[in-house]
């Protein structure tokens, strides 16, 4: 579904406006089959990102800025696959490209809160006092310690 996290209209805009047209009524047919499927694309593989870093469907359908990223990555796959317009003036590919690296470590939020995947907090490890399976009596180990 293209139109899941990003409307049609709001895609369309941002097109026209980045196009320098009037409205977004001025796009060609082309030009806004090949959005929605961009848009897609961009869905599906911020889906597979957040997936991937332990954010569940559930949290990724209400990510504060779930448009914002649909929005950049679908036009930056936009321009990519159907190339910059010859008047495009000033517009930087690389600014709303620069979205899919910063979704690798960005933050979180829904409806203001930062979330945080289970297991990501912390981890187990041996600190000092910490009973080991070894012959000393102060739960260190030193280079020679047979384990």
């Amino acid at each position: 579904m293209a139109w899941e996290w990003i409307t049609e209209a709001d895609a369309k805009n941002s097109l026209a406006s980045i196009r320098k047209l009037a409205n977004s009524s001025l796009l060609p047919t082309s030009s806004v089959a090949l959005l929605a499927e961009t848009m897609e694309e961009a869905r599906l593989y911020i889906r597979r990102v957040l997936a991937g870093r332990g954010i569940p469907v559930a949290v990724q359908n209400t990510w504060d800025e779930r448009r914002s990223y649909n929005r950049k990555i679908g036009l930056c796959l936009f321009f990519e696959q159907g190339g910059l317009p010859e008047d495009y003036n000033g517009f930087s590919l690389d600014k709303v490209c620069k979205a899919r690296e910063e979704l690798l470590t960005c933050d979180i939020l829904v409806n203001g809160e930062l979330y945080v995947p289970d297991g990501t907090t912390g981890g187990a490890g041996i600190g000092y006092g910490d009973s080991i399976d070894d012959d000393s009596t102060d739960g260190r180990i030193t280079m020679d310690t047979v384990l």
